[in-house]
């Protein structure tokens, strides 16, 4: 049986956000773009050069991959 890629990457990409970097294009998340303040009480969503979307939460000062169903509801509510 073949593992999933997901199960190999996903702790890799899991460290390079803890490090506040973009596992996509390696950049620093710290010169993102920020499209949304305050998205929720205290967290911002972000947008990386390399056009993937991530949450930082200020007061932890952590990066979290923005899901699919949230990156969609955002999209419906900016275009309101």
């Amino acid at each position: 049986m073949i593992r999933k890629p997901k199960f190999v990457l996903k702790p890799f990409q899991e460290v390079l956000l803890g490090k506040g970097v973009c596992p996509g294009c390696m950049k620093p998340l710290s010169g993102a773009e920020i499209i949304v303040h305050d998205y929720k009480p205290g967290v911002d969503v972000l947008q990386c050069k390399c056009r993937r979307r991530f949450t930082h939460d200020k007061k932890k000062n952590r990066y979290k991959r923005l899901s699919l169903e949230s990156e969609e509801a955002l999209l419906t509510n900016r275009k309101k």
